[in-house]
């Protein structure tokens, strides 16, 4: 009986001793994840992070800015995660997965641009005041600039931006992408 209470303390004693870091957060991207390693919210690329580690970030720049594009982001699904992010800046990467920005109830600065995007749902962050999604791919339209509800006539893809809900937005970039002659 001795031994097995003996097992039982040291059993309990090591997990005692084990960080309690709470729900983990699903980033399938490894360059995404890379990059939280590299700014130190995660320690291992396993395709998880603590969300007590993303939570309280105020401010994320996950943008690229080396030679190898191999290291662009495609996909920041996990980013729903990091509730208390006020500017996010995911420039020149390849970002082109819908992710749900709903949750950032606080961005108030969102720097998208030179991506792969073509649907974004800015409704629920109301407290944005600069928005910057220049350079990405929405449907060789011209019309953007005077649009603030805009839908692709594009039989292939649809495309809708509506700014209704975002009254202190301040700065708005929506440039669209253009197309180089590859002949």
């Amino acid at each position: 009986m001795n031994y097995i209470l003996k097992i039982t303390i040291v059993i309990f004693c090591f997990f005692l001793s084990r960080p309690c870091n709470g729900q983990l957060i699903y980033i399938p991207d490894d360059n995404f994840e890379q990059k939280l390693i590299e700014l130190g919210y995660d320690d291992e690329l396993n395709d998880l992070v603590f969300q007590s580690n993303v939570s309280s970030i105020q401010s994320l720049n996950i943008s690229w800015d080396g030679v190898d594009d191999t290291q662009k982001i495609n996909d920041i699904t996990g980013i729903e995660a990091f509730l208390s992010l006020k500017n996010l800046i995911a420039d020149n990467n390849n970002i082109n997965v819908d992710f749900d920005l709903s949750s950032l109830t606080e961005l108030e600065h969102l720097s998208l641009k030179n991506n792969a995007i073509s649907n974004l749902n800015v409704q629920q962050n109301t407290k944005l005041k600069y928005l910057d999604v220049g350079g990405n791919k929405f449907y060789d339209r011209d019309d953007y600039t005077t649009q603030w509800l805009c839908e692709s006539t594009d039989i292939f893809s649809t495309f809708s931006f509506d700014l209704s809900r975002n009254h202190l937005l301040e700065t708005l970039i929506f440039n669209n992408y253009t197309r180089q002659n590859e002949d």
